[in-house]
């Protein structure tokens, strides 16, 4: 596949990056919100684009060897990019534009604005039909079916998740006696006082600490996602498994799945028993749900992918095999991703009192793995300390403040007292300038940069790293920041760095500038919000 149909892949993303980033400076929501009438119910639009992005994700992942073979065929056959086409999409998007300062300007009579709504949504159609034109010539119309698959895909897999949480749901009624019923016997078991259990209510307490398990917070519709997700990597890898045997796991998946949330409603109540109401209430209750998701999944992935009976004998993997790349870029990062979950099961506010273990867990798997990374040494550049002060810069500029999570991180730390304050603020500055850069650059430079132009990444060099590598990874790591946008450009910017001298230290190099930035700005301005 040659280089510049990848450049152009990479071209398209970055301009619709920097259009949706215009958009999300330009308007907010809660301006059609707090006026009212039927355009209030635009407010949410910015909520709709995050969907289609994650549903466009997920029908990539599913259908990522045909978009590979898809992009194969334009490069062999597709024409010069067309700049014509280019300056129709750019037209288009200014007419959407134009219609979008509209609707959020004076208030019009009605047929005006739906008439404006309108015109803003063809032109942005449009914009996308002309762009795809612009940079695939002739052969825009068939990528754009394999696309259009994808999309279709990865929505049945959001409406089938959704819907599968929606039916558990509506079947707490109906399981929430026998689940009571286990987890009251189980609690008593394990702390050996009587155990309030109301089953009209659907309540469960211990001592003098109860709650009243609605069908939203029971953990049910965990179950749904737990069912959907093992059903779609079974379908997903289903030239590798034994279809029929690995269909027995989903009964199984179900029962474990059920089980684990039957154990995260014991674990509920006697945290909130035994002292920690306001953990129990709080980090807990939001995460613990999550975290058994993200266990049990992995579980059936392991168990579908090491179990030899559910896999055809060629693909089952070696018994053997110790050197695994993959493991040693990505290990260390999903470390302290894992441990962040754990962490953040006992946060009652803004504050993870548990930060320190993050570190310790990357700090582990970085010992472990160091030795699959041999390109990576102590270097210096100039022009890497600049790609970091400009991401930072643009950080502190772009990113609006939270004075809410800014006001209760000092109250949080007021609290703390001086020596625990202080030793948890060096604590997290240190993590986010040493730690942080090395573990994040290994997973989203080191591998997956490299990993989008070929299955032996290890071979690939960063000087030839293709712009779809990263403007693919930079999408990703902008997914994992408060801020899509900043966190995607940031990831360009540290790809850049990398590119440019062909190292990785290069780009940890410029990870970490930014974060002394922020981290300074931080502890300089009393601005907390950028620790959370």
């Amino acid at each position: 596949m040659r280089l510049s149909v990848l450049g152009r892949v990479a071209a398209g993303a970055v301009l619709l990056l920097a259009e949706y980033g215009v958009i999300g400076v330009c308007f907010d929501g809660g301006d059609l919100w707090r006026r009212g009438g039927w355009v209030a119910g635009l407010a949410n639009a910015g909520q709709v684009f995050t969907a289609l992005i994650i549903v466009f994700t997920a029908g990539c992942l599913v259908h990522f060897r045909q978009l590979l073979r898809a992009l194969a065929e334009v490069s062999a056959s597709s024409s010069a990019p067309s700049l014509g086409w280019g300056c129709i999409h750019l037209a288009l998007y200014g007419l959407s534009l134009f219609a979008a300062f509209a609707i959020f300007g004076v208030r019009r009579p009605h047929e005006i604005e739906l008439l404006l709504v309108a015109l803003g949504a063809v032109a942005g159609v449009g914009a996308l039909a002309a762009l795809m034109r612009a940079l695939f010539g002739s052969s825009a119309l068939q990528l754009t079916k394999v696309l259009a698959r994808a999309m279709v895909a990865g929505g049945l897999l959001a409406v089938l998740a959704w819907q599968a949480g929606v039916r558990f749901q509506d079947a707490w009624p109906r399981l929430a006696r026998i689940t009571l019923t286990f987890t009251a016997w189980l609690l008593g078991k394990l702390s050996g006082e009587p155990i309030y259990v109301d089953y009209a209510y659907a309540e469960l307490g211990l001592r003098d600490f109860d709650v009243q398990i609605q069908a939203g917070c029971s953990g049910v519709e965990g179950i749904g996602l737990v069912l959907v997700f093992v059903a779609g990597y079974i379908y997903r890898f289903r030239s590798e498994l034994r279809i029929w045997r690995a269909l027995w796991l989903l009964p199984v998946a179900v029962a474990l799945a059920w089980l684990a949330n039957a154990f995260r409603l014991v674990a509920l109540v006697a945290i909130g028993a035994w002292g920690a109401p306001a953990v129990a209430l709080g980090g807990f209750h939001s995460k613990a749900g999550w975290v058994l998701f993200c266990g049990v999944s992995l579980a059936f992935v392991l168990l579908l992918n090491h179990v030899r009976w559910f896999r055809h004998g060629a693909a089952a993997a070696p018994a053997g095999a110790t050197h695994n790349p993959t493991a040693g870029y990505c290990m260390p990062f999903l470390s302290l991703i894992a441990l962040s979950l754990v962490s953040g099961l006992f946060v009652a506010g803004q504050l993870d009192r548990l930060y320190a273990l993050r570190l310790v867990a990357a700090l582990a798997a970085l010992a472990w793995a160091r030795g699959y990374w041999p390109e990576l040494s102590p270097s210096w550049s100039w022009p890497a300390l600049a790609w970091g002060g400009l991401v930072g810069a643009l950080w502190l500029l772009l990113l609006p403040q939270d004075v809410d999570a800014n006001r209760a991180m000092h109250a949080e730390l007021a609290r703390l007292g001086t020596p625990l304050a202080m030793a948890w603020l060096a604590c997290r500055v240190l993590g986010s300038v040493l730690i942080v850069p090395l573990v994040e650059e290994l997973a989203f430079r080191g591998f997956l940069l490299r990993r989008l132009a070929s299955r032996e990444f290890e071979t690939v060099s960063y000087r030839d790293v293709s712009g779809f590598g990263i403007a693919g990874s930079a999408l990703v790591f902008g997914a994992l920041h408060s801020s899509w946008l900043l966190g995607s450009l940031a990831g360009v910017a540290y790809a850049l760095a990398a590119r440019q001298r062909g190292l990785l230290a290069d780009a940890v190099l410029a990870h970490a500038a930014t974060n002394v930035l922020l981290a300074g700005w931080a502890l300089g301005a009393a601005r907390f919000d950028l620790l959370c």
